[in-house]
């Protein structure tokens, strides 16, 4: 039987989520964000760089970007949310 190794932040990520969504009371709490902004940051300004020389590259080539517009977008989003989100609190 093959045996996977699972990074301990992926756990404590499903940890919070489950703790999130059912155990905890509903009221704000910023560990959850706080370990999405912190972790995925650099993932999503990676995905948005690239989604954006794929978009000049195609547009000079006058090829359909609605793919790339569509997750440049989302990553654009999820970036600026986690800096407005997390700047009142640094």
């Amino acid at each position: 039987m093959k045996t996977y190794f699972v990074p301990k932040y992926v756990v404590k990520l499903f940890y919070i989520i489950i703790h999130q969504l059912f155990i905890h009371e509903r009221k704000v709490d910023y560990q959850f964000f706080t370990l999405i902004a912190e972790n995925f940051m650099p993932i999503f300004c990676i995905i948005f760089c690239l989604n954006l020389v794929s978009i000049i590259k195609k547009a000079v080539a006058h090829e359909s970007t609605a793919k790339n517009t569509f997750w440049l977008t989302v990553s654009f989003i999820l970036i600026a949310w986690s800096i407005s989100l997390f700047a009142p609190l640094y």
